[in-house]
């Protein structure tokens, strides 16, 4: 690429770094960054305006066209060229039989997915354009993640849609605020003050709970190959999502809130802590720039939630506490993740978290009928299907609508899928409590199943009658006739009555002071 050839040459952005840095870690595994966005189109579809559109839509955005350059360099860089050729592929499956075009159709989606993008060589987005009969067609746009995120989607999309409308022609179309001006706004940052507020909240944090207690995001030692992480979705039923929306109103907190609470509730019982954290992320499109919410490109950023339960707190309680420290740190929301963990206790390789919670707020997509070209009248969106992934161990997506939507993507050499299953049911539990009621304290919520409180191994000996009285009551009975007769055994550890009694008491004292 010569200099000739070049627009601009521009820093990345805190999550672009992390980005590279996971692609360059591993380059020879599937690309987990890579975006694959698929549109159902029927109707008349002109082919020549959609390829218009494509090559329309890379002279628009400037960040489309980017290139990432690192070796040699202090601090990788994007070079942004003043024109880019298009990446287009046509597939014809009409010659297929009918029932092999969507077998054919699944295949032509998997090797597009698995194909890598060389961050060298721009644009780092191609188009397929797979015809499946006369009037339906399927449509494909992918694109590396350090490209643009899922907010910028939608606006990517719905220029599209504008430029196949008009075969190209992007004069009736708003100006475009290149990425430039995000990228200055971050240079002028207070990082003493993003540093002191996230000091503060990771002072005491020197260990995480994480779901793979040696997750670090080296390859598997079972040897298993290479593969791009499985998708488990569930659904909260309507009436639940209803009661879950309205609870938040009524706490004055936002449903995304009640999700990540949940989620820390569900942690916590997993991991057995009582401090816990997980990754999120944030939208990053800050109300200083101007035109943020419109812009195309990688904005977002991936930032430590943590939370500490007080068994004594009530869930309602708990919920507007996450509310409130949530919001303190909003304008904090742009400090890099690495800095973050400096500022902890954790040193090494342990990652901060190894879950990673999307609240996918986005602008609505386009969808209905598309404005076409003059021999392109009569074509509509039949549908969509996204696929994204990130390096986390476990990423759960959840998707506001009438029923909110739980996508937990994971990664198979890491976690399987009953480990996905449980931990989403066990999600779905405590989200089903919070929209019930939230008087409930802390302490007394349990997600498990009761299945899962069954003692493994455990036996049954034979049964006996047993006395009109409560055990706390038999066991009193027998501390007073035989105090120093043993008790329990544990190893080499024997404990009387007398002495299980005392431990007993003053656990219970314990547990008591914790609102239990």
């Amino acid at each position: 690429m010569s200099n000739s050839g070049l627009q601009d040459i521009l820093p990345l952005s805190p999550m672009q770094e992390g980005m590279l840095f996971h692609r360059l870690y591993d380059e020879d595994a599937p690309d987990v960054y890579a975006v694959q966005l698929t549109v159902d189109l029927e109707g008349e579809l002109s082919v020549p305006s959609l390829r218009a559109a494509a090559r329309a839509l890379l002279a628009r955005h400037s960040g489309l066209r980017a290139a990432f350059r690192h070796e040699g360099l202090s601090r990788p860089v994007q070079l942004i060229p003043k024109v880019v050729p298009l990446p287009w592929y046509d597939h014809d499956l009409t010659d297929h039989p009918e029932g092999e075009r969507e077998a054919r159709l699944a295949e032509l989606l998997k090797a597009d997915r698995y194909a890598p993008f060389d961050l060298m060589k721009p644009p780092l987005v191609r188009f397929l354009c797979v015809r499946l009969a006369e009037d339906k067609y399927v449509f494909v746009m992918s694109n590396h993640h350090l490209l643009f995120d899922g907010w910028s989607q939608p606006i990517v999309l719905r220029d599209l849609l504008t430029l196949y409308g008009t075969g190209g022609d992007a004069s009736g179309l708003p100006p475009v605020r290149p990425p430039r001006a995000h990228l200055e706004w971050l240079s002028r940052r207070d990082g003493a003050a993003d540093r002191a507020a996230w000091a503060e909240v990771m002072e005491g944090f020197d260990e995480p709970s994480l779901l793979v207690p040696s997750a670090s995001g080296a390859p598997p030692a079972s040897g298993a190959p290479p593969a791009l992480p499985e998708l488990l979705e569930l659904a909260l039923d309507a009436d639940t999502t209803a009661s879950l929306t309205q609870r938040a109103r009524s706490l004055g907190v936002t449903p995304s809130t009640m999700v990540q609470t949940a989620w820390a509730l569900v942690l916590a019982q997993h991991t057995g802590r009582d401090d816990v954290v997980f990754g999120a992320t944030v939208s990053g499109r800050p109300v200083e720039v101007a035109g943020a919410e419109t812009m195309v490109g990688l904005f977002i950023n991936t930032l430590p939630v943590r939370i500490r339960l007080r068994p004594a707190e009530t869930l309602a309680g708990l919920v507007t506490r996450v509310q409130q420290e949530q919001a303190g740190l909003m304008p904090h929301h742009h400090y890099d993740l690495p800095s973050i963990k400096q500022l902890s206790g954790l040193r090494g390789d342990t990652p901060l978290f190894d879950s990673l919670l999307i609240y996918e707020n986005y602008p609505s997509a386009p969808a209905g009928a598309v404005g076409a070209a003059e021999d392109g009248g009569g074509l509509r969106i039949a549908g969509f299907r996204g696929r994204d992934a990130t390096h986390y161990p476990l990423t759960l997506m959840a998707i506001p609508g009438t029923e909110l939507i739980l996508r937990l993507s994971y990664r198979q050499d890491l976690l399987d899928l009953t480990t996905a299953s449980t931990l989403g049911e066990r999600l779905m539990r405590a989200l089903r409590t919070l929209a019930g009621e939230t008087a409930t304290p802390v302490g007394r919520l349990d997600v498990l199943e009761q299945r899962e409180r069954a003692l493994p191994g455990a036996h049954r000996g034979p049964v006996a009658p047993a006395p009109a009285k409560s055990l706390p009551v038999l066991f009193e009975e027998r501390v007073r006739a035989v105090p120093d007769a043993v008790a329990v055994v544990c190893g080499d550890v024997a404990l009387s009555y007398a002495e299980l009694d005392g431990r007993v008491n003053r656990l219970a004292r314990l547990l008591v002071s914790r609102g239990v």
